[in-house]
């Protein structure tokens, strides 16, 4: 019997050399000499056998220092984009003091996530771009610490979305990109603790609007590209502890502004390619005076509106990409927004001789040109 067990591991330790050769965790030879690329392999290799023969040894000193996966003593895993082995998958699963995870962009499925189901102190997960779908969302429920999740650009709708509203210790969640409708959203409803909302390139109709505005907490809105007009904007109103909106890329004009204006708490605010923006509407938020950060790229505005946002004098970061109105004439309007430190001219009139002027008074400015 004891000669059974000892064969047994044996194989099993030489089943893990195999699986360790197609890691995506070994550094990549252009960027590593031969020998450190081996010393890294094998650190991790003898790792990886520490793990599946379980061993006592600790999984973090075996790495040592050319770890590219630290061990058990992490608490923040960024493996965005790479492709995991069964193995280690396998040991990621066991990696219990785990609070932030990146999965983005890995070969994830329902599979391989059933084996994290016993990441209970998992606060952070980001699952875009992976090939989860609502089956393997249930998995989600075993999180009982979940605060921040992102199922970004994954293939999951309405399903989904129930499955979603399950989780209750959410406070920030990205459905970007999903398949999930305005009747998913009003599943959403039931995260009241939300606060923040990210639902970029989402088919906002009222009803999503509606259901959104239930959603008394929210400090952070991000509903780019959704078809938003005045109207739907609307009927979000009620969202008046609003710290970030970001809106690009919608049918916004001058009246929807009206809205905004109501959002006294707005620290940035992104009205990029709103094209029928122009400085009338921008006039209407002039009682935003915690904004210190305003998008503005893609508007009509004129250097009418470099006079108007003088009020803002918190403002950090002015966009004005693509602004083609705006060049050299009034940029002396800016020089009394003193915390100024990132500007965009990009696609604008502003010419070197405009940019040297800003920088001779805002010696920390840094423009994008």
């Amino acid at each position: 019997m004891h000669a059974g067990r000892k064969s047994l591991a044996i194989l099993t330790l030489a089943l893990a050399l195999l699986l360790f050769q197609s890691s995506c965790f070994a550094a990549p030879a252009e960027q590593h000499s031969q020998t450190t690329a081996g010393d890294s392999s094998r650190a991790f290799g003898e790792a990886l056998l520490l793990k599946l023969s379980g061993s006592n040894v600790e999984y973090d000193k075996s790495l040592g220092a050319h770890a590219v996966f630290k061990g058990s003593k992490e608490t923040a895993f960024d493996l965005h984009n790479r492709k995991l082995t069964y193995a280690d998958w396998t040991i990621l699963g066991g990696q219990k003091t785990i609070k932030k995870l990146n999965l983005a962009g890995t070969n994830l499925t329902d599979q391989e996530l059933e084996k994290l189901k016993g990441l209970v102190n998992v606060e952070q997960l980001d699952l875009a771009r992976t090939k989860v779908s609502a089956k393997g969302l249930a998995v989600l429920q075993s999180f009982p610490k979940l605060q921040v999740l992102s199922v970004r650009g994954i293939y999951i709708s309405d399903q989904s979305a129930q499955l979603l509203s399950k989780l209750k210790t959410l406070i920030a969640l990205d459905v970007t990109d999903t398949a999930i409708s305005n009747a998913g959203i009003a599943s959403l409803e039931k995260l009241t603790q939300l606060e923040r909302l990210t639902a970029n390139q989402l088919a906002l109709s009222e009803s999503g609007c509606k259901s959104i505005a239930k959603l008394k907490r929210l400090q952070l809105l991000a509903i780019d590209k959704t078809g938003l007009t005045d109207n739907l904007l609307n009927a979000m109103a009620p969202l008046t502890s609003l710290r970030e909106l970001r809106v690009r890329d919608n049918d916004l004009t001058d009246a929807g502004l009206e809205t905004i204006s109501g959002f006294t708490l707005l620290e940035e605010l992104d009205l990029g390619n709103s094209k029928s923006i122009d400085d009338a509407g921008v006039k209407k938020l002039t009682g935003l005076k915690n904004l210190r950060l305003l998008g503005l790229a893609g508007t009509n505005i004129t250097n009418q509106t470099l006079d108007t946002i003088t009020v803002f004098k918190q403002l950090e970061n002015l966009g004005l990409r693509n602004t083609r109105n705006i060049d050299d004439s009034n940029l002396q309007a800016l020089t009394k927004l003193k915390n100024l430190k990132e500007l965009t001219t990009v696609g604008s009139k502003i010419t070197a001789k405009g940019r040297n002027y800003l920088t001779a008074h805002f010696p920390q400015l840094h423009i994008l040109y």
